[in-house]
């Protein structure tokens, strides 16, 4: 999936802003991954393997919005 949102990213950002929108965007990428880690940890340790239960409840609340605000 990244490689074509990096795609999508440099044809929206124009020739003279590649390079700072794709290097923002790999930043804010690592930035996800440490967060991410961090709070996979959090929730596994204070709702132990409902924190499974925990991230789909909160991915299937927030895609659908995201995407309805993507598309206005």
């Amino acid at each position: 999936m990244w490689p074509s949102i990096l795609s999508i990213i440099s044809k929206i950002a124009g020739e003279n802003n590649q390079g700072a929108v794709q290097g923002f965007a790999s930043s804010f990428s690592s930035l996800a991954s440490i967060l991410g880690l961090i709070l996979g940890g959090f929730f596994y340790e204070i709702f132990g393997g409902r924190a499974f239960i925990v991230a789909a409840v909160i991915i299937y609340t927030v895609v659908p919005a995201v995407l309805q605000n993507a598309f206005l």
